[in-house]
């Protein structure tokens, strides 16, 4: 079973391997591999345990779609909430919380290991169209790449022919839309995303 932890903190990363090869240990019916050279989503991968940023669970992110995917497990951050609709990629996805106890965690890795067994594959078909709140405009991609880009306020604003106070209520409806509080998580949000993120043509 190849299992990819794309999680930057070795320490909970190594949790997490220790928590799978504990629960597995009793049956021969897994073999655990951690390699190193699983790296990508695309891969042959059954189990994926990706660290989400402030806001990524509201979009929608296609990327994540991948046939041989079993199980999807989800990283999140204490002060992220769940939003009461997921967008379709993440149908399915078992979430863990960084602040979790060790026995939470055990709880959802048994719960996804159970659901696992039950079924060949997690792929069920990704309707994109169904998602367009989960997607980005034109527009605030480009102020979030403004933004990466180190532009002031009066900069973006000259450039985008609009003056700084709809440049600000833009931006502030932006990360409203996205649950998000300072400059930080929304350049986190958008390094990681810029590449990957469904734009719409608005």
């Amino acid at each position: 079973m190849n299992i990819l932890i794309k999680e930057e903190d070795g320490l909970f990363r190594k949790g997490i391997e220790e928590i799978f090869k504990t629960l597995t240990s009793s049956t021969a019916a897994y073999t655990l591999n951690f390699s190193p050279e699983v790296t990508d989503i695309s891969n042959n991968v059954d189990i994926v345990v990706l660290p989400l940023c402030k806001g990524e669970i509201k979009l929608c992110s296609p990327f994540l779609e991948n046939p041989d995917c079993r199980l999807m497990i989800g990283i999140l951050d204490e002060n992220e909430v769940l939003p009461g609709t997921l967008p379709a990629c993440y149908m399915g996805t078992e979430f863990i919380y960084r602040s979790d106890s060790f026995d939470r965690v055990r709880q959802v890795l048994i719960r996804g290991l159970i659901k696992m067994t039950s079924r060949n594959v997690m792929h069920h078909d990704c309707d994109c169209i169904g998602c367009l709140d989960g997607r980005m405009t034109r527009p605030q991609m480009h102020i979030m790449q403004k933004i990466i880009q180190g532009k002031s306020p009066k900069q973006m604003a000259d450039e985008f022919g609009i003056n700084e106070k709809t440049l600000y209520s833009r931006k502030k409806l932006l990360m409203n839309r996205f649950g998000l509080s300072t400059d930080y998580e929304l350049i986190n949000l958008m390094r990681k995303l810029t590449f990957r993120i469904p734009v719409r043509n608005i």
